[in-house]
């Protein structure tokens, strides 16, 4: 029997993956269960298993940086090394865009060669020559190639001499980032490009927030066996004011505003030096116990590694808290297609000023980041302004129990 394997789909926006590595190749026994491959989303990376077992026969879509669509069948498993199997390729795309159409066929790369932009034109080189001249620190626009139409070859670069000056040393240790944050670099980069950002600051007083936490905190542990911290309860108040102000409560994306009646807050979690966005769905019909055992429940899972891709996606708006770490604040790179995100620093004590007399207080920072194309400023505005009303009187959080 032949089996086929397919590039899945991880995730209602997820039209394409990237199959980054097979964890087997052809002729090896297979079980059910076994990881195959690794499959990189616009989320991060993720292993998939095998659901059948037998010998994987054939291998449809090498590993590699091309966009293979979902669905597509990218190899066979067969009961046996006997059976004959389908001798088909992958159609797929290329995650970058490769020559324009106007280019001139002499200035074609050869295969497998690096091309380069610079102010006095493009610059090819070999794999081995551009290898050899990062280690060395040489500045590769200062090297007349010998290679075939001018091209830097490895010959090229012995005998070179490094650039004079350079802030580089022996002792330079050069640290490739992991594809998770590969994939966090780029959309925050594209977020930044594409997306209109201003900010709105806001100071919160918390003493009231601090109160109730420790009158619940004992019941919600009793009843959900999880613990309530400031982060579940500023969830739960972001959810409100994001029911009052649904305009926050979406996305944009190539021109389309998609308003949801869910609303799905992201929480920005590290894992190491990774950086990954769980999504609580639905915290309009959760209590703060539900939250907090919501919240528990995805962190324990990035932090094991174990978190799934539906987990996720589908975040209409995030949160990205610090308060343990003791920063007074700072502002987030919205998280497109998002429409904004709130940074919440520590809770401080202040000196603030109250009927004319200065006291000290509990004062939590926070900033929000708005997409100017979509939200203005005053609805910005009303949106944090409520925010800070709920958790300065936080009892409403408790309407429906906890």
């Amino acid at each position: 029997m032949i089996t086929k394997i397919i590039m899945p789909k991880l995730g209602e926006t997820m039209d394409f993956g990237i199959l980054i590595k097979w964890h087997k190749k052809e002729g090896d026994m297979i079980k059910k269960g076994d990881i195959l491959f690794e499959i990189e989303t616009d989320k991060a990376v993720f292993e998939h298993e095998a659901t059948e077992g037998g010998y994987l026969r054939k291998i449809l879509a090498p590993a590699g940086e091309d966009l293979v669509k979902v669905l597509a069948v990218v190899g066979y498993i067969a009961d046996s090394m006997e059976e004959p199997v389908p001798d088909q390729k992958v159609e797929a795309e290329k995650k970058v865009t490769g020559k324009k159409p106007d280019e001139k066929k002499e200035s074609l790369p050869v295969k497998g060669e690096k091309v380069f932009e610079h102010d006095k034109g493009r610059i090819f080189i070999s794999p081995l020559a551009k290898k050899m001249a990062e280690e060395a620190d040489i500045d590769i626009s200062t090297i007349t190639g010998t290679g075939p139409g001018g091209r830097i070859v490895a010959r090229d670069i012995k005998g070179v001499t490094p650039m004079k000056g350079s802030d580089f040393k022996e002792d330079t240790e050069i640290k490739k980032l992991s594809r998770v944050n590969k994939i966090t670099a780029e959309r925050l980069t594209q977020s930044k490009a594409t997306i209109p950002h201003y900010y709105i600051f806001e100071k919160i007083e918390m003493s009231e927030v601090i109160k109730l936490l420790g009158q619940i905190k004992k019941g919600i542990k009793d009843k959900y066996s999880a613990r309530l911290t400031y982060t579940d309860i500023i969830l739960k108040a972001l959810s409100l004011s994001l029911h009052k102000y649904p305009d926050f409560n979406g996305t944009y994306k190539d021109g389309l505003l998609k308003l949801s009646s869910s609303i799905n807050i992201g929480l920005a979690v590290a894992s190491g030096d990774e950086l990954y966005v769980p999504v609580i769905k639905n915290t309009q019909n959760l209590t703060l116990g539900q939250v907090a055992l919501e919240r528990a429940d995805l962190i324990n899972a990035v932090q094991d590694k174990k978190i799934t891709p539906d987990k996720l996606s589908g975040g209409t708006f995030t949160l990205s808290n610090m308060g343990n770490t003791g920063l007074a604040g700072f502002t987030a790179i919205i998280n497109p297609p998002e429409l904004g995100i709130l940074a919440v620093g520590s809770t401080l004590k202040e000196p603030v000023v109250l009927e004319d007399k200065i006291i000290i207080s509990d004062i939590m920072n926070v900033t929000l980041s708005c997409d100017h194309r979509v939200i203005n400023g005053i609805y910005g505005a009303s949106f944090i302004l409520y925010f800070k009303e709920v958790l300065e009187s936080p009892y409403i959080l408790l309407s429906g129990g906890y």
